[in-house]
């Protein structure tokens, strides 16, 4: 099944239990649950995840950090969709969308990214 122009939520190194919470949340306001991605998966580029095509290669390994990615949601939307992953999660994970240009990246490309994107910021903010 192809996600690319669905609404959907990625995730990954969520527990089981944030998963369940986001599902039953979000049921009814996405186009499917959300797709798990596995450490496996880190070589798979975001395209692939969302249509269902990524391979895994069980020597692959990525840093554990919990993360969730939206796809296709309209602004108003998203910025609702963080409040209430923020309300509703106790960990904090990693918040991102789905862009047109890293939708061509490989995950734990963009994973990478994006930690050093929050490192960035939790630096700049302890400069103030």
């Amino acid at each position: 099944m192809s996600s690319l122009n669905d609404k959907v939520i990625l995730t990954y190194a969520l527990s089981d239990d944030e998963v369940e919470i986001l599902n039953k949340e979000f049921e009814g306001k996405v186009d499917c649950s959300c797709i798990v991605i596995k450490e496996a998966m880190g070589n798979s580029k975001i395209k692939d995840i969302l249509s269902g095509e990524s391979k895994e290669d069980d020597e692959f390994t990525m840093p554990l950090e919990k993360t969730i990615i939206f796809n296709n949601f309209p602004p108003q939307q998203l910025q609702a969709s963080v409040k209430k992953v923020r309300a509703i999660l106790e960990s904090r994970p990693i918040l991102a969308t789905v862009t047109p240009i890293s939708i061509n990246w490989r995950f734990h490309k963009l994973l990478e990214h994006l930690v050093e994107e929050r490192e960035q910021i939790k630096n700049s903010t302890n400069r103030k």
